[in-house]
Parts: C-alpha cells; structure tokens; sequence
C-alpha cells in the first residue's frame, strides 16, 4: 500500500512546494452564524490562516400607513370637545 502525504496549509517547508497563490476566501453559513476562511501572507511571508465568525441577525420594522388630514376632520368628535352653554 501506497500512503497518500497530503499536504496541509502550514506544513510547507521549502519555497518550491509552496504554491504561489493563496487558497480562495471559504464561506459558510449555518443557521443564523457565517463563518469565513481567509488565507494572506504576513510580512515574512508566512501563512496565516484567518477565520472570522458573524452572527446572522434579520431586523423587521414595521411602517404605519399615515392618515392624511381630511380623514383626521371627518372623525366624529365627542361630546367632551363641544363648546358648553352658560
């Protein structure tokens, strides 16, 4: 049997072996969490693997109808509001 050496992320150790462009950006997303996979080089030319996880929140707002003002005049007014007789 042959065993298959498969080569992770952090494991290169010489240039030759490094493949000169970066893994693609990996996004997922599980119920209401996002988690994204990001690979960059630092300044000595290292590897980092950043991961970065977001909460999913879905904000609803409700918006009222507005009444214009002729519909305010046609309400019936109440007794309180009629003017009193001395």
């Amino acid at each position: 049997m042959a065993a298959r050496i498969r080569m992770r992320w952090g494991d290169a150790v010489d240039d030759d072996e490094v493949p000169t462009a970066l893994p693609a950006p990996v996004v997922t997303q599980h119920g209401n969490q996002k988690t994204v996979v990001e690979y960059r080089k630092n300044d000595k030319g290292e590897v980092i693997k950043q991961t970065v996880k977001y909460k999913v929140v879905n904000v609803e707002k409700k918006v009222y109808k507005v009444r214009e003002h002729r519909d305010r005049q046609l309400w019936h007014k109440g007794r309180w509001l009629q003017p009193t007789k001395l």
